[in-house]
């Protein structure tokens, strides 16, 4: 005896066969989004590289001067206050950003968009006139700020982070 019913296998069923018609027609390449991409810089050759690059570009920020400085209302930031904070004044993807958070998290985030491009070149994407952007998991709120600084012409970027402190950290990078 199973404890699925059987509407919920019909269910299942016509979600799965749903699911394999919309990814059957997804094209084989994706468009070539347009614009120079310029190739990756020297620093992008190795993490440490990379982390000692954007360093160079961030300064110690002491956890109570953070929430001195803070747009935003702070929620419960115990887990942070033995954690080394930066605040950081950089161009990233030809765009000027101010950010703050914890180290080494925010290093592997400029990692990640800087070197990886886990998220394409973002001054390339054609995006429409008054267009809305949504940025699930947004973490520290690098990919917001870009897309914001990048094109201006968009009416709203929604930004949505599931934790509370690290949400904080992207308010405070998307408001400054």
């Amino acid at each position: 005896s199973s404890d699925i019913s059987p509407n919920a296998v019909d269910v299942k069923s016509k979600l799965e066969s749903n699911l394999l018609k919309q990814t059957s027609a997804l094209p084989d390449k994706l468009p070539d989004v347009g614009g120079i991409v310029p190739p990756l810089p020297q620093y992008c050759k190795d993490k440490r590289a990379s982390d000692d690059y954007f360093m160079r570009s961030c300064k110690p920020l002491p956890f109570d001067k953070l929430l001195q400085m803070a747009r935003s209302r702070a929620p419960n930031m115990d887990g942070y206050k033995d954690v080394l904070l930066v605040q950081c004044s950089l161009t990233l993807q030809q765009q000027h950003v101010s950010l703050v958070g914890p180290r080494n998290s925010l290093l592997w985030t400029l990692y990640e968009q800087e070197c990886q491009r886990d998220y394409g070149w973002i001054p390339s994407f054609e995006l429409p006139r008054e267009g809305v952007v949504l940025d699930f998991g947004a973490n520290h709120g690098i990919f917001s700020v870009l897309v914001a600084k990048a094109h201006p012409q968009l009416s709203s970027i929604l930004a949505f982070e599931a934790s509370p402190p690290t949400a904080f950290f992207a308010q405070e990078n998307v408001l400054s």
